[in-house]
C-alpha cells in the first residue's frame, strides 16, 4: 500500500467517524478531487496536506502561463530603416554635431504630406552637420525621425502627432531647398557601420522643453552665430530641387 492511499483511507475513516457522530454522509467524492488535485483537506481535526508526488500541473489552468510556450523571438517586430533611424538619441547626435568643428552646417526643414499633391510651407527645424560634409543627405535621411519629432515640438499647430512629412536642406549660401527622399538615399547608405558617429543634428532651440537650447547671459542663442528664427518661426521662402 503506498503512503498517499494509505493517507486517502485514513482520512476516509475519519470522515466516516465525524459523519457517525453528526449523523452526516461523508463525501467521498470531495475527498477524491483533493486526493488528484493536491489541494489541503480540512476536517474538524485540523490540516492534512496531501502528497506533492501525487499533484498536477494542471492546477493553474492557463492563467499566468500565458497560454502556453512562448516561442523565441515571437512578438518582436522587424527591423526595417525606419525602426532603426528612431533609435538615435537626440542628445548623442547633438553632441556629434557639436563636436564636429570644422563641418558645414546645412539647414533641414520639413514640410507636411496633405491629401493628393498638396504640400504644405517648409518648416525650419535645425541643421546636420558630417563628416568631410560627405554624409549630408545620410544626415537628414537617417536622423528623419529625430527631425520630424521636434518639427512637432516647434510647431504644434502645423505639424499635428499623425502628419506624414518630407525632408529637405539647404545651405546658407543658397537660395533652393534640396529634398531628400529616404529610400532615394538608399538602406545600405543610411545603415553603414558607424554612420551615426559620422553625422549629427542640431534643432532650433525649444524653450517649451528645453531641447537645443544654448543660453548666454539668460537670453537664447544660436551657437551658429545668429539669432534668426530660434523660436520655429518657419523658413524663409526657397526654390525646391527634387
Amino acid at each position: 500500500m503506498t503512503l498517499g492511499r494509505g493517507i486517502f483511507l485514513l482520512l476516509a475513516i475519519v470522515q466516516s467517524v465525524h459523519s457517525a457522530a453528526f449523523n452526516t454522509k461523508p463525501d467521498t467524492g470531495h475527498m477524491l478531487r483533493n486526493h488528484f488535485s493536491g489541494r489541503i483537506t480540512t476536517t474538524s481535526f485540523g490540516l492534512v496536506a496531501l502528497p506533492s508526488q501525487q499533484r498536477t500541473s494542471l492546477n493553474m489552468g492557463g492563467f499566468g502561463s500565458g497560454g502556453g510556450t512562448k516561442k523565441k523571438g515571437a512578438g518582436k517586430k522587424k527591423k526595417g530603416p525606419a525602426s532603426i533611424a528612431s533609435k538615435l538619441k537626440p542628445k548623442s547626435q547633438w553632441d556629434r554635431y557639436m563636436a564636429n568643428k570644422d563641418g558645414t552646417a546645412f539647414t533641414v526643414a520639413v514640410r507636411v504630406i496633405g491629401d493628393g499633391e498638396e504640400r504644405g510651407e517648409w518648416l525650419k527645424v535645425g541643421r546636420v552637420k558630417s563628416e568631410k560634409d560627405e554624409f549630408t543627405e545620410v544626415a537628414v535621411a537617417k536622423q528623419r525621425a529625430l527631425i520630424a519629432e521636434h518639427s512637432k515640438r516647434l510647431f504644434p499647430l502645423k505639424v499635428l502627432p499623425k502628419d506624414r512629412v518630407e525632408w529637405a536642406y539647404t545651405s546658407e549660401e543658397s537660395d533652393e531647398w534640396t529634398q531628400v527622399v529616404p529610400k532615394d538615399v538608399g538602406e545600405e547608405a543610411q545603415n553603414q557601420a558607424g554612420i551615426e558617429k559620422k553625422i549629427g543634428f542640431e534643432g532650433i532651440g525649444d524653450p517649451a522643453t528645453g531641447f537645443y537650447c544654448h543660453y548666454s547671459e539668460g537670453r537664447l542663442v544660436d551657437k551658429e552665430g545668429s539669432d534668426e528664427n530660434l523660436t520655429g518661426m518657419g523658413a524663409r521662402p526657397k526654390k525646391i530641387i527634387i
